[in-house]
């Protein structure tokens, strides 16, 4: 009798430690999927800060109307270079470049392979159409403002990059200093012929508590993806289901916790705003304070990822000491 109790009680005692093992292995691997998510979160965060801060200085110093237009322009430059300095030099500058603007150059160079055969004339020439200037002069100007931001952010590449171009684009690189463009002039890119057709749209809000639904018309530009998060003016949603048809129906659930994390942190009475840009397409996200000073923004092809950049911009302009920062995240 005693022999089965000891046997009862050593089974016992193991499904009790295998219950606690699964139950630590549980908890370790959702804790590690929560920072996960945490830091790639912080992440996009900083990398539409990156790109809002960079095209925003970009504009200011070729005297661009937008930071659209500094987007082409930088796109446009990193393409072509890019082709020229061939993928391993090209993959060396962008490691030196802040997480955004390193992103975008590889979004443009991801095709380069063996550095292609060009020259100065040709690259600006590859500028110049793809922005639609009319005058090389414009492109070249444009060229070399690029060229010096990009020996400013990445001083070590800059012997190593030179010496992979030919004579005359060499030239033009180690000439290359700011400021260049007159302050009293202006640069103009030409619009944009394609601009994207608004989408009426049917939104159908429930509240996360339940209750009857509230339907309303707009337009956008795009269908937010199923399952996605989404911002109507300054409330969070989660893409529950989107209805096919000629005027497609949105069914958003209210996304409270992701609502009230935004405002953890700030300063009572701020006023948070996310909308799309009629323009262009974009989504812009601001960060008012009382009294109508703007004390962050952000924008983004994403509203999520332009409302994180607004969010961290107005932590730091506020300096916050609590909630959620970006930077204290990502490693």
């Amino acid at each position: 009798m005693h022999r089965m109790l000891r046997s009862a009680g050593a089974r016992l005692s193991t499904r009790r430690w295998v219950l606690l093992a699964l139950t630590f292995t549980l908890a370790f691997e959702l804790a590690r999927r929560l920072r996960k998510r945490r830091l790639e979160r912080g992440q996009r965060a900083k990398a539409a800060e990156d790109r809002h801060i960079g095209f925003r200085w970009l504009r200011h110093e070729a005297r661009l109307s937008r930071e659209r237009d500094a987007e082409a322009v930088f796109r446009a430059v990193a393409a072509e270079l890019g082709r020229r300095l061939g993928r391993a030099e090209g993959e060396h500058v962008a490691a030196h470049l802040p997480l955004g603007l390193r992103a975008v150059w590889n979004e443009e160079t991801h095709g380069a392979g063996r550095p292609e055969s060009f020259g100065c004339e040709e690259l600006v020439a590859r500028v110049q159409s793809r922005l639609g200037l009319e005058q090389p002069a414009e492109a070249e100007t444009l060229v070399s403002i690029v060229f010096a931001w990009l020996k400013y952010l990445a001083p070590e590449e800059r012997a190593d990059a030179g010496a992979m171009l030919p004579q005359d684009l060499r030239e033009l690189w180690e000439r290359a200093q700011l400021p260049i463009v007159p302050p009293w002039r202006r640069l103009e890119l030409p619009p944009q012929a394609s601009r994207r057709p608004s989408l009426v749209v049917r939104f159908v809000v429930w509240e996360a508590g339940g209750g009857a639904p509230e339907e309303e018309s707009d337009e956008i530009f795009e269908l937010p993806a199923e399952g996605s998060r989404f911002w109507r003016r300054g409330s969070a949603f989660h893409v529950e289901r989107i209805e096919e048809g000629k005027t497609p129906c949105v069914h958003l659930v209210r996304d409270l916790e992701r609502e009230s994390s935004f405002y953890e942190g700030l300063q009572e009475g701020v006023v948070f705003q996310v909308e799309q840009a009629p323009a262009d397409g974009l989504w812009r996200a601001a960060v008012i304070a009382p009294g109508g000073r703007g004390v962050g923004s952000g924008h983004d092809d994403d509203c999520d990822v332009a409302a994180e950049a607004a969010h961290a911009e107005a932590l730091r302009t506020l300096a916050v000491e609590t909630g959620y920062h970006p930077e204290r995240e990502v490693e």
